[in-house]
């Protein structure tokens, strides 16, 4: 999980595959918009922590599949 005390919670665990590096969370803010992130660097923000949720896990399967393809 990011070295982050804002996060909120993490609903997708670390791939089985071994082979993926991306590790998706989100964080909120105050405003009610939150950031969904990534070990990998990437970031969106969004205007819910639902939907950062939502874009965080559509990014951690990606790279898991990905991943299985290689």
């Amino acid at each position: 999980m990011p070295n982050c005390p804002a996060a909120r919670f993490n609903h997708h665990p670390k791939p089985r595959t071994g082979n993926a590096m991306c590790y998706a969370d989100i964080t909120t803010h105050a405003d009610g918009t939150a950031t969904a992130l990534c070990y990998c660097g990437w970031t969106e923000q969004h205007a819910s922590a639902d939907a950062a949720d939502a874009a965080a896990a559509a990014h951690q399967y990606a790279a898991e599949f990905d991943a299985a393809d290689h």
